[in-house]
């Protein structure tokens, strides 16, 4: 069965990304994170690791706004690559707005996006990171 072995956090918010850090970090799963401050810097790491199936992360957690790219645009930019990835990966917008028009909008959206409201608890990030194997197991052949 897979399990998630890396995680992207996307933000511009130093906070938000130490706190998140710090949360999957202490669910002791040997996780491997990495960090971007905007969607544009994300989108060009996963152009140059799409065939290179370890550094492809199996969760990612992008703020919706940001400079250079914001979480909507940077999730329009990952549409056009998934399909270059050898599994399944999925995205949850992470964002302080609690606005029904962006939960709309993200539920408009393919299965493969979940949508946060800030904080994000350390229990948060456990039940997805438990439910990813669970719901998400699509190895594309």
């Amino acid at each position: 069965m897979m399990k998630v072995k890396k995680v992207l956090l996307v933000d511009d918010d130093d906070t938000f990304i130490f706190l998140a850090s710090t949360s999957i970090n202490k669910l002791e799963l040997n996780i491997s994170i990495e960090t971007f401050s905007d969607g544009q810097k994300a989108i060009n790491y996963l152009k140059l690791s799409a065939d290179s199936d370890g550094n492809i992360p199996e969760l990612i957690f992008v703020d919706i706004n940001m400079p250079y790219l914001d979480g909507w645009g940077f999730f329009n930019e990952f549409l056009k690559l998934k399909s270059e990835f050898k599994k399944e990966v999925i995205v949850y917008l992470a964002s302080s707005s609690d606005s029904p028009i962006d939960i709309d909008k993200a539920k408009e959206l393919e299965n493969e996006i979940g949508y946060l409201v800030k904080p994000v608890s350390k229990s948060d990030f456990l039940q997805i990171i438990e439910l990813y194997p669970e719901k998400f197991n699509k190895e594309i052949q």
